[in-house]
């Protein structure tokens, strides 16, 4: 079985059209939308349409542009940004971590000083919460306020 020398995807440019002047414009680029043994199909308005693959070349793209070398300005500029976010990460992961302690420092101390079984209502700024502690641990749940 003989496969087209294209694959899905490819840009092809039609160099033959012969017989097919309607359907096809020859230097027209075109998408390859399916590949079969016979050749390849290509997407006319809702349809699809055959044609051999010998029909079409693969279409070049264009050259990229060699890129533009960065000033000393812009070199300097890209470095102090770059270093400014690893200090800002650097930074937030500290406080993070800072405040995990301090979390887990608070639970372990509500773990200690609050009995199994218990159950209570706590406010603080006006806004109640329910805290129950058991075997498997506790909580603390934000409760409406009437």
């Amino acid at each position: 079985m003989i496969m087209s020398k294209f694959k899905v995807g490819d840009r092809v440019r039609c160099i033959d059209n012969e017989g097919q002047e309607g359907e096809l414009e020859i230097g027209k680029e075109y998408t390859v939308n399916f590949v079969s043994a016979n050749g390849i199909a290509i997407r006319h308005g809702a349809a699809f349409w055959d044609y051999y693959d010998r029909r079409f070349e693969l279409a070049e793209s264009e050259p990229e542009q060699p890129k533009e070398e960065p000033t000393v300005l812009e070199r300097v500029t890209s470095k102090i940004e770059r270093s400014t976010l690893i200090y800002n990460y650097l930074d937030t992961k500290d406080s993070f971590e800072r405040a995990m302690a301090a979390y887990n420092e608070a639970c372990q101390a509500i773990r200690d000083n609050i009995k199994d079984g218990e159950k209570f209502v706590y406010t603080r700024y006006g806004e109640g919460y329910i805290v129950q502690r058991d075997a498997a641990g506790f909580t603390v749940d934000k409760i409406d306020m009437v």
